[in-house]
């Protein structure tokens, strides 16, 4: 039961990354490089 939260936390990174990615890819690059999945 633990790994459903965990699940959904990294699916909302994820899903945040993505519309990040694809309404702002400027902001993205402002980042610099993701590595994997870094957490927070």
């Amino acid at each position: 039961m633990v790994i459903e939260p965990v699940n959904q936390k990294i699916s909302k990174y994820t899903l945040d990354e993505l519309l990040a990615g694809e309404i702002e890819p400027s902001k993205e690059i402002s980042w610099g490089k993701p590595e994997g999945e870094e957490v927070w």
